[in-house]
């Protein structure tokens, strides 16, 4: 198990915790670190889909509704365990574009105060740049980011 210890600066951090998701295997680790870390020390928590570009084609409307729907019942699902561990308000959004720049902009637009994500989910350029998206998130994001390796041996 994953233990964070922090002086109190480092826990405002925790006061709205943006988790971004793909789903990925990784992200599964990050959102186990928000159940544990998160639930305790924040007042607000926003789950994050990117349907981000090449995955989905962004004008083929339809595809993109499918996807949503799929994502906002899979998003729907880790609110409801996270609710079973905070009293935190949590939110939910899903947009569509450059993940890297979706997710440092949600940053701004909605006030959070710390970024969780897995280093490497399931982009499809991920074998070219080891974490490409959080590389990105953490050169341009001006809030703190908390990055979970996907080595396994800090998991058990």
């Amino acid at each position: 198990m994953l233990r964070l210890f922090c002086v109190a600066s480092c826990r405002d951090s925790f006061d709205h915790v943006l988790r971004p998701t793909d789903f990925s295997e990784n992200a599964e680790r990050a959102f186990e670190t928000v159940k544990q870390q998160a639930t305790q020390h924040s007042r607000k928590i926003t789950l994050f889909r990117d349907q981000a570009m090449g995955r989905v084609d962004l004008e083929n409307k339809k595809q993109l509704e499918e996807i949503n729907r799929i994502d906002q019942n899979r998003l729907q699902t880790l609110k409801k365990q996270l609710e079973s561990h905070t009293d935190a308000e949590i939110n939910i959004d899903i947009r569509a574009g450059s993940p890297a720049q979706e997710i440092v902009e949600k940053t701004k637009s909605n006030g959070a105060t710390m970024i969780i994500m897995g280093r490497q989910g399931c982009g499809y350029i991920r074998e070219q740049f080891l974490g490409g998206v959080s590389y990105q998130v953490l050169r341009n994001a001006v809030i703190p980011v908390l990055i979970i390796n996907t080595n396994d041996d800090l998991f058990k």
